[in-house]
């Protein structure tokens, strides 16, 4: 599904730029709990990786990707797993109302960690 936004298209939610890719050079990585396997490669909606960490692993640092997290993702916050460590990385939540991505903190002593610059 094609929607129109302000400065261009969108398919799903995702903005699409000329040839598909957000920046030149850069990735889409696709995390979903619903669909998402620890054997996927991240590089599609279909193929995505099941947990966060799984995501910025794939994720190169500076080079403009993006982390797509689709609706109705839903993971866990411990004390350890959700670090976003890959400077200039960009992680967009996809969904709306009850669809929205959710993220529980299993512990006192969970975080979501940004321990990188220029991480959005």
């Amino acid at each position: 599904m094609l929607t129109n936004f302000e400065n261009g298209l969108s398919s799903f939610g995702i903005p699409l730029y000329g040839d598909s890719t957000v920046i030149p050079g850069s990735k889409a990585v696709f995390l979903s709990s619903v669909v998402g396997k620890d054997s996927n490669d991240g590089l599609s909606a279909d193929t995505a990786v099941a947990t966060f960490d799984q995501a910025m692993a794939l994720a190169t640092a500076n080079k403009g990707d993006t982390i797509y997290i689709l609706p109705k993702h839903a993971e866990t916050v411990t004390a350890t797993n959700m670090v976003a460590d890959k400077a200039g990385v960009t992680i967009v939540c996809l969904g709306n109302g009850s669809t929205r991505p959710t993220f529980t903190f299993g512990a006192a002593d969970a975080t979501i960690t940004v321990s990188a610059a220029d991480v959005t």
